[in-house]
């Protein structure tokens, strides 16, 4: 395995890489508080067998680097999506999968919806996403459980969220991974957090944090040129490709599935629901096995 950067027009963008580099491409986004190693063994399974595995650092976490002080640390889904986008158009990665866990699974989303003719199949670990959101902005009724596990979100936008982020983030992290995978061994949990602690050293990191939750909720740091495609994501148009979605039966956080209306409209192509017995938040880390035999469509 392979740490690597490649240049877009606002990143210079920290990957990881895996397997033969004619191998079939497999694109694996992250989320938060997380960095790129919670692939690393869902990478080296699918290198066994011959595939591609990039899975980059999000913008403000490890060492991927903003390439201008003055870019905004927007955080939302679409500044996250042309990131990701950028990616796959400065690799010329093609016949792509694409795959995405809490952050990633919106970024993948984007990725699938701005670039159908590169993605044959679309894999999210959780629910949530660019549709689901689409869904929750058009609800007439809410769910009230699914809002209550949101109370980080709520804490980001006061100055509190905002403190917690800059003195304490190793035991912000902690506290999430614990509520959210609460099934998961604790020793290797422990282990995870301590190898992923000094991805969230910077200070882009909080800001970008900050931005992510704060959209729509209190005033967020955007980037303008991010505009056209944050529209598009108001109503966005079906997935193209086949879509597989993966979510841990014991997931802290996740409590709001999309309904069988939404899905057939959001995935034509067809979209394979599992749940994952005994998983929490965090798939990749907790079961990788079964999250490559997914990968893979088997």
């Amino acid at each position: 395995m392979y740490r690597k950067h490649i240049h877009t027009t606002r990143l210079e963008i920290a990957y990881l890489e895996d397997g033969p580099e004619d191998g079939a491409p497999v694109l694996l986004l992250h989320g938060f508080p997380d960095d790129a190693t919670g692939w690393r063994d869902v990478m080296a399974g699918l290198a066994a067998q011959g595939y591609r595995a990039l899975a980059p650092y999000i913008r403000g976490c490890g060492l991927t680097r903003f390439l201008r002080t003055d870019t905004p640390r927007a955080g939302d889904f679409a500044a996250l999506g042309q990131d990701a986008v950028d990616f796959v158009d400065a690799l010329a990665l093609n016949n792509l999968i694409v795959v995405g866990q809490d952050w990633g699974s919106p970024t993948a989303e984007v990725v699938a919806m701005q670039r159908p003719d590169r993605v044959r199949r679309l894999v999210k670990l959780n629910w949530y996403g660019v549709y689901s959101m689409a869904e929750m902005a058009r609800a007439r009724e809410f769910s009230y459980p699914q809002l209550r596990a949101l109370w980080y979100v709520w804490m980001f936008n006061t100055p509190l969220g905002e403190m917690t982020l800059r003195n304490d983030r190793a035991g912000l992290a902690r506290a999430l991974w614990t509520e959210w995978s609460p099934t998961w061994d604790a020793a290797a949990r422990e282990a995870a957090l301590g190898a992923v602690a000094g991805s969230f050293d910077g200070e882009d990191w909080v800001r970008v944090a900050l931005s992510a939750y704060r959209v729509g909720i209190t005033d967020a740091e955007m980037d303008r040129a991010d505009d056209a495609l944050r529209e598009r994501l108001k109503e966005p148009p079906p997935c193209a490709c086949e879509a597989v979605i993966l979510n841990g039966a014991d997931d802290g956080v996740e409590r709001t599935p999309l309904e069988e209306t939404a899905l057939a409209r959001y995935f034509p192509a067809g979209a394979r629901v599992e749940t994952l017995d005994g998983v929490g938040h965090f798939p990749q880390r907790e079961l990788p096995v079964a999250v490559i035999r997914f990968i893979l469509g088997q």
